[in-house]
């Protein structure tokens, strides 16, 4: 999967304060990580070949991504599927009937196996993406500014010993990162938060 994001987006979100010295690698791909995770989504369209699951004589089967954008081809028992008698919604596929669709068994037509329903689809939210982009390439830019900023500073907002603190002059960025927070809080809840992890470095 590509990052959602680049180096040369992280320096023009910032309005030049960063040069590519300033973000490492690693953090790109981590921000799409991250945005993955917190959302339970990928926003690229993903095709998964094959997933192995084991029936269990129940009317429909829950596969390991999600949301579904459509089904490629399904075996049962090495049996090949007409994929247009088959629903998907979310994660899970079933078989159409003429009943409203419901997750009530209607007979067993994914049979009990180890491993003998043989599932290709796609998934991912595509029409989502610029909005994990932005979310992504924030991230990065508070992750790159934190350090960047830290340098300047010292490293540190300030120290305590027992009873005596000491503050140093908080980073030429704050105003930057803050504004940042916001608007991928903002994004997080237009993506679909899912799980309330960390999000920011």
């Amino acid at each position: 999967m590509a990052d959602y994001t680049t180096k040369p987006q992280v320096i023009a979100v910032t309005g030049n304060e960063l040069v590519t010295g300033d973000i490492q690698d690693d953090w790109l791909s981590w921000a799409t990580k991250k945005v993955n995770l917190v959302t339970g989504k990928v926003y690229d369209e993903t095709t998964v070949t094959d997933e192995l699951h084991d029936g269990k004589g129940e009317s429909h089967i829950f596969l390991d991504h999600y949301p579904i954008t459509s089904l490629d081809a399904v075996s049962i028992g090495g049996v090949a599927q007409d994929v247009d008698t088959l629903w998907y919604r979310n994660n899970i596929i079933g078989f159409k009937t003429t009943a409203p669709i419901s997750l009530d068994p209607l007979g067993a037509p994914f049979t009990a196996g180890y491993k003998n329903v043989s599932v290709s689809y796609k998934h991912g939210v595509p029409d989502k993406k610029p909005i994990a982009t932005e979310t992504a390439t924030l991230l990065v830019a508070i992750r790159a500014l934190r350090a960047k900023g830290a340098k300047s500073s010292g490293g540190v907002d300030s120290e305590k010993y027992d009873k005596y603190s000491i503050k140093y002059g908080k980073s030429p960025y704050g105003g930057m990162i803050e504004g940042y927070e916001d608007q991928i809080e903002d994004n997080l809840n237009l993506l679909g938060r899912v799980k309330h992890y960390e999000i920011f470095p």
